[in-house]
């Protein structure tokens, strides 16, 4: 039901995720995937259609809207949007183009966390594929303290 893809060291990220990659795993509930800049995903056929995960964390940064739309392409909208959970120190706190601002009742799905926006694939408001909810990642930048003595 969980699968957490590379990640290991930030060097072994994960680059590439091929066509139909996640068909044969229909009671996947959620996927980690610790993600390079470069990520590729082929194409919209990731997983089969209605058989994406209803949480996807994203360890690193904010990947291109094409990639994005490719993972999210069998994603339906609907009212229990997939939750992808990302770290707003990874770039996402400056909201990608490919994300809408989230309405009250979307941030209602959330309760308790950060929605950081919404991807709606094409669909129209108020229904969207995906909440990007805040949480802190393992890669996240290390903050520089100064100390004066």
């Amino acid at each position: 039901e969980e699968i957490s893809l590379g990640g290991l060291t930030k060097t072994t990220t994960v680059t590439s995720i091929d066509v139909n990659a996640f068909d044969a795993d229909a009671k996947l509930r959620r996927l980690t995937i610790h993600n390079d800049e470069s990520l590729t995903v082929a194409n919209a056929n990731v997983f089969k259609a209605n058989q994406v995960p209803g949480e996807i964390v994203l360890t690193g940064k904010v990947p291109t809207n094409d990639i994005f739309a490719n993972l999210l392409g069998n994603a339906t909208a609907a009212a229990k949007p997939v939750k992808v959970y990302v770290s707003a120190n990874m770039g996402w706190a400056n909201r990608p183009s490919y994300l809408d601002a989230p309405t009250e009742a979307e941030r209602a799905e959330a309760p308790g966390e950060t929605v950081l926006g919404v991807y709606r694939g094409g669909a129209a408001a108020p229904s969207g594929k995906a909440l990007v909810i805040h949480r802190t990642g393992p890669f996240d930048p290390r903050g520089t303290y100064l100390i004066v003595r």
